[in-house]
């Protein structure tokens, strides 16, 4: 590899110095940047030498100073192409007496996410010019845009101690539902005290079983108690989701309100319930999301806006792949994945619709019958399921909610609600409905 700033790309020379110098002064320094930083935030050769060596020694358990790397260099053969010994003793030239470190590797990393960008420019320009599929360049754009976005730096290993003096034993030890988001069912809430941040939760169910509907009753109910919460649909467009979710609150029968044949009192509900929803903080989105890199970019630019608590997607099985994979499975599985980072990084909730499989003879359904891909059981910190027995339409459909995992908590556990068709709501038969 060359120098980088021969190439035209940006660098600043004199804090990779600064860095340098500051590890070989106190090795320690190294200890807080050594995750952080890769020989790719050096432009200069010889730089990334240094870097590579000094890392080498120091994972080896060896002590980091000028000589050590010295002669780690001269028994590599590297030692003419840093420049010798001098250069060594040269690297701390200039540095402040107390080393700002932070600040430098910062720096650092901003140079090279200015060089990835520039990498990604030129790559779509160059396919662009060779006349590649123009959707295929577009889907790969949000999967570059996800690569490029700058990721926190872990803290790396952590005593109890110091995790203790980070967060406070009073925090550390708070009951669960002080952190996590209220579900609108006391049996569900009490079950797992809540969405937790991070946590991935997939609501599985056969077709037509109301999942939508029950997603759309958990958002409202989140944003009621001011969650900021984004609904990405593939399946129905914001206008319907809206009309769902007044009809819920209202409770009126969805079908008679498409045939404008509610009463004048059940068109003021109506119209009460609206009202309260456009004071909500949630958001539809049924167009441009229809890959993780894109949810991922709308959740970026909403948080730009108003910030967001849970994040509802409605249904894994439909969304798109950038890469190409050998089957379906490794693509549903690799969106899983990256769902369960996307939660991690906007450190919400999210709530991941599935289907399943086909039914089984009225058979309740287990972990195993996730369509397409066993890595959505593991991905799961929550897996909720519905199941509603084969009945004919009624006022009021006998289902049940199945707890069929849960990390931290109890698991494989069943309680019975009502689905109301004509409101697509749920409730739990002892809650008075």
């Amino acid at each position: 590899m060359t120098d980088l700033l021969s190439a035209g790309l940006p660098g600043n020379v004199d804090v990779e110095r600064f860095v340098l110098g500051s590890i070989l002064l106190d090795e320690s320094f190294l200890h807080g940047v050594r995750a952080v930083l890769s020989d790719k935030d050096f432009t200069l050769e010889k730089h990334r030498r240094i870097w590579r060596c000094a890392c080498g020694l120091y994972d080896g358990g060896g002590h980091v100073d000028r000589i050590t790397l010295f002669t780690a260099l001269q028994d590599a053969g590297q030692l003419e192409s840093c420049d010798g010994l001098s250069y060594l003793i040269d690297l701390d030239n200039g540095l402040p007496q107390v080393p700002n470190l932070d600040s430098y590797v910062q720096i650092l990393k901003d140079e090279t996410t200015r060089r990835d960008i520039i990498h990604v420019a030129r790559s779509l320009i160059l396919r662009a010019v060779e006349r590649e599929a123009p959707q295929q360049i577009l889907d790969s754009v949000g999967q570059a845009m996800l690569d490029l976005a700058p990721k926190e730096a872990g803290k790396g290993l952590q005593s109890a101690a110091e995790l203790v003096d980070e967060r406070g034993i009073s925090a550390l030890l708070s009951p669960r539902q002080e952190h996590g988001i209220t579900l609108p069912w006391k049996w569900l809430d009490y079950a797992t005290c809540g969405m937790q941040p991070e946590q991935l939760w997939y609501l599985a169910g056969y077709t037509s079983t109301g999942k939508t509907s029950a997603a759309l009753q958990v958002g409202v109910h989140a944003a009621r108690k001011g969650t900021g919460v984004a609904v990405f649909s593939l399946e129905m467009g914001k206008v319907s989701l809206f009309q769902r979710a007044v009809y819920q609150l209202a409770r009126v029968d969805s079908e008679r309100a498409k045939r404008n044949a509610l009463k004048p009192e059940e068109r003021e509900k109506a119209r009460n319930a609206a009202e309260l929803l456009y004071s909500l903080p949630i958001y539809f989105d049924d167009s441009m999301a229809s890959t993780v890199p894109a949810i991922h970019a709308a959740l970026r630019r909403q948080k730009l806006k108003a910030p967001i608590g849970l994040v509802i997607v409605d249904y894994l099985q439909l969304l798109g792949t950038a890469g190409r994979y050998e089957n379906r499975a490794q693509a549903v599985g690799a969106n899983s994945r990256a769902l369960k980072m996307a939660a991690r990084e906007f450190r919400c909730p999210f709530l991941v619709l599935s289907q399943f499989k086909r039914p089984k003879e009225d058979a309740k359904p287990t972990l195993s019958d996730f369509k397409e891909s066993g890595d959505i059981e593991n991905d799961a910190d929550v897996a909720w399921f519905i199941h509603r027995p084969p009945t004919q339409e009624q006022d009021m459909v006998p289902v049940s909610f199945i707890l069929a995992k849960q990390r931290e908590g109890p698991r494989d556990i069943e309680e019975n609600f009502w689905f109301f068709p004509k409101s697509q709501r749920f409730d739990g038969r002892d809650d008075g409905e």
